[in-house]
């Protein structure tokens, strides 16, 4: 979609701009989109994405269905209040049965209390946890065969970036 809008905007600068088909190839396929099912460790597997509303999630999910197993994956969502955390964690009924709530002191983020009841309602096992550094030590405690999916808001998804320290 982005990509499409780059390329339609070349084209329309192309008047002004003169930069072949090739160089934009090579352009697009060096992009690297952090947050965007960012594979940010292999062993367990540790996806990062940022999709914080209804449409963005439904295409993480459309991605991944196929992809992971529900019974060996947990997910960690990092939302910020005013986001559609219920319809959120209702589509992600689809690919997990775990969950993890961190109860953040960062910005104005979805209670964790209130993410584990939403879970709870959607028959996804939720337990919860003070901080990104008792995250850290789950995924390190984890088997390799696991897969954690860190889904959330730009700015709570920051803070994994910032705090999660894989090897």
């Amino acid at each position: 979609e982005y990509a499409l809008l780059a390329i339609g905007t070349l084209d329309m600068l192309s008047d002004n701009l003169s930069i072949s088909s090739r160089a934009i190839v090579e352009g697009l396929s060096s992009v690297s989109w952090r947050g965007r099912l960012d594979v940010i460790h292999r062993e367990p597997k540790v996806i990062v994405d940022v999709s914080h509303n209804s449409e963005g999630i439904a295409g993480t999910i459309a991605f991944l269905k196929d992809k992971i197993k529900p019974e060996n994956t947990t997910t960690v969502l990092l939302l910020q209040q005013g986001k559609p955390y219920e319809d959120i964690v209702e589509q992600l009924s689809a690919i997990t049965l775990n969950a993890v709530a961190v109860d953040m002191s960062l910005g104005k983020p979805v209670a964790a209390e209130q993410l584990i009841s939403e879970f709870s309602k959607n028959h996804i096992e939720c337990s919860s946890i003070k901080s990104i550094a008792e995250l850290q030590k789950k995924i390190d405690d984890s088997d390799q065969n696991w897969m954690w999916l860190i889904i959330g808001s730009h700015y709570l998804a920051g803070e994994v970036y910032n705090c999660l320290h894989l090897s």
